[in-house]
């Protein structure tokens, strides 16, 4: 009776552990669970990889620091290899920075993306990467295409896939072009500025348009703009906080230029440490690759076939966020059941998309996105309101960036920043003929009245955009007298620029201490930008 009574105790026993154990058998599985993750991550020091569809051999050698450096005699190759390249380095990060701005992180872990999933299906950063596609040209599509087919082939070789597949129970998706697009949307739209017009439209409520105008002018005149046209009293306050004023410690991007007058060697000099988010893994991924097109080296953003920041054998350029107003809310007249809206006094149809969302573990979920002529429609903190933003038109950043990352001197780089617009971005160049050059690049809106620094009327027609500014008329400059250009998110331009750029730009001090630490050594040397870089 004693054994009997054991016995069942047992029995029960393992019934409440094997249910207790249950939801977590698919990890403990010798052979697809967690214990698969057990190997070795380090790359083999030699491998041999045979793929169908290649044009020739391509090498790829890593160095002590793990960066590859690839060698294809035929552009496509090399773009295959970066994308497989990218993939099998970083493919969970480049799954999540695709679904995030698409709108689909609910499939990978449930109901509590879907409030984010909800806000980028309405604002539409998927559909202005699908129309971007379309209207690409042949040769950025092709690029775009063999990127895709590296990353797919190590997708569908790779014997193990990163861990957070295991613990989400889930497999990747093939990338698509769409999937590289619209990351940049999200970058655009991240480095924009966001809903900055929605707060300022709740304290000019709480305080006053002139009280605000008084905490945040628009125009500040003791600025040392990144276009050099400063004023004598501009001057004075350099030389006067050069001597007396203890530099804070803030975030925020650099970059320079020195010209071959101020540099020891005699050669143009570039530097750039743009201060995107600490990540692990970083958002940035460094490469070198090598064709008889390209022969470049910087850095890369995992999901997109281009260097963004780096150099070839004849130019270099680097990046800091220009800061500008590219983002007006728009207050519509609606219809009461919103499938019309006013516009100069007349009614028309509003535009309606229905996005249906997954949800892992839920039943999908169809919202209807609502459009006018000014942009799609959102809710936020009470508030409805149209998002005009230069990010929801067709953009075609990885032409721009592929056209620079071969450019041999000035005049073939500025064809590629025509094609740059968004997010704005100051743009340092150097090259081995001694030039340098700064510009604030970038699609930036000219309204017909206001700034948009808040909500403004939509049907009344009077605060929309009417074009942008000319390519020539954005702030710019090549080889200035004073043998230096510097930006650190400063205003971009003197006060008498014609147009409207923004208002909320960095405090100038950062601004201020690299001018004065460039200008204040007739000649500079390599040491003295590292430890410029360091001080700033």
């Amino acid at each position: 009776m004693k054994h009997k009574i054991i016995l069942a105790v047992l029995v029960v026993v393992t019934l409440l552990l094997s249910y207790a154990v249950s939801p977590f058998m698919p990890y403990l599985n010798p052979h697809t669970g967690l214990w698969k993750h057990s190997l070795s991550v380090e790359h083999p020091q030699e491998q041999e990889i045979t793929v169908e569809g290649l044009f020739d051999d391509v090498r790829i050698e890593r160095d002590t620091h793990g960066i590859p450096h690839i060698y294809a005699q035929y552009d496509l190759d090399l773009f295959f290899a970066l994308g497989y390249l990218h993939a099998q380095d970083r493919l969970f990060q480049m799954d999540l920075n695709r679904r995030l701005p698409s709108g689909r992180l609910s499939e990978l872990v449930g109901e509590d993306a879907y409030e984010s999933d909800a806000f980028y299906r309405t604002l539409g950063m998927h559909r202005a990467a699908e129309e971007t596609y379309e209207k690409s040209n042949q040769w950025t599509r092709d690029i775009a295409d063999s990127y895709c087919k590296g990353v797919n082939y190590y997708i569908h070789t790779a014997k193990t896939y990163p861990i957070e597949y295991t613990l989400l129970q889930c497999t990747p998706e093939e990338w698509t072009p769409i999937d590289s697009i619209v990351f940049g949307k999200m970058m655009g739209w991240e480095l924009s500025g966001n809903f900055y017009d929605l707060e300022f439209q709740k304290l000019e409520e709480a305080f006053g348009p002139d009280v605000v105008e008084e905490l945040f002018p628009s125009q500040r005149s003791l600025e040392v703009p990144i276009i050099p046209g400063l004023s004598e009293a501009c001057r004075q306050i350099l030389h006067w906080s050069n001597e007396r004023i203890t530099i804070p410690l803030e975030l925020g991007s650099n970059n320079w230029a020195v010209a071959p007058e101020k540099s020891a060697s005699e050669r143009a000099m570039l530097c750039n440490d743009p201060h995107l988010a600490t990540t692990l893994p970083p958002i940035w991924y460094q490469a070198h690759l090598v064709s008889p097109t390209y022969n470049v080296a910087g850095v890369t953003f995992p999901g997109a076939p281009c260097v963004v920041i780096g150099r070839n054998q004849y130019i270099a350029w680097g990046l800091t966020n220009t800061g500008a107003d590219v983002i007006d809310f728009y207050v519509e007249t609606f219809s009461d059941d919103e499938t019309q809206y006013v516009y100069q006094e007349q009614w028309y149809d509003t535009e309606i998309v229905k996005e249906t969302i997954y949800i892992k573990g839920e039943s999908p979920k169809t919202i209807d996105v609502k459009i006018t002529r000014h942009g799609p429609v959102l809710e936020r903190d009470g508030r409805t309101f149209a998002v005009c933003w230069t990010g929801l038109e067709p953009t075609f950043e990885f032409e721009a960036l592929l056209m620079i990352n071969k450019a041999t001197n000035y005049k073939q780089y500025q064809e590629g920043l025509k094609l740059f617009s968004v997010p704005a971005q100051n743009f340092v160049y150097a090259d081995i003929h001694g030039n340098i050059a700064m510009r604030s690049n970038g699609k930036i809106p000219i309204r017909k009245k206001g700034t948009g620094r808040i909500l403004v009327d939509g049907a009344s027609g009077d605060y929309d955009w009417v074009g942008y500014i000319p390519f020539e008329e954005l702030p710019h400059m090549l080889n200035p007298d004073q043998g230096y250009l510097a930006s650190a998110n400063q205003v971009p331009a003197p006060r008498d620029y014609p147009y409207y750029l923004g208002f909320l730009w960095a405090d100038r001090y950062r601004a201020e201490r690299i001018n004065n630490l460039l200008k204040e050594k007739e000649k500079l040397t390599f040491e003295d930008m590292i430890r410029i870089q360091s001080d700033t």
